[in-house]
């Protein structure tokens, strides 16, 4: 069986990861946020799509949605289930 944490060295690295990519779009100051969202998202898209296919793609950005949608409703959510099956597959290997 999987542990269900999120290794700490794996948060870590998607903490900075996640800093880093925060401070490279706040610097472009030519467009606004909603632009950069978009293609952030559609980078996203293209990126998992090509590597693992569209319908993962299209679960993965589901699942976001779905979290996100639950976490401005005030449930008990977070982002670590989508994480953590996204390393579990990555380390069963």
């Amino acid at each position: 069986m999987t542990d269900k944490r999120l290794h700490k060295n794996t948060a870590t690295e998607l903490i900075e990861f996640y800093d880093d990519l925060e401070k490279f779009i706040d610097k472009n100051d030519k467009l606004s946020y909603e632009l950069k969202a978009v293609t952030l998202l559609r980078l996203g898209m293209e990126t998992l799509s090509e590597k693992e296919g569209l319908e993962k793609a299209c679960y993965i950005m589901s699942s976001i949605l779905k979290t996100t949608l639950g976490i401005s409703l005030g449930k008990d959510d977070d982002f670590s289930g989508i994480l953590n099956d996204s390393l579990d597959k990555n380390t069963m290997h």
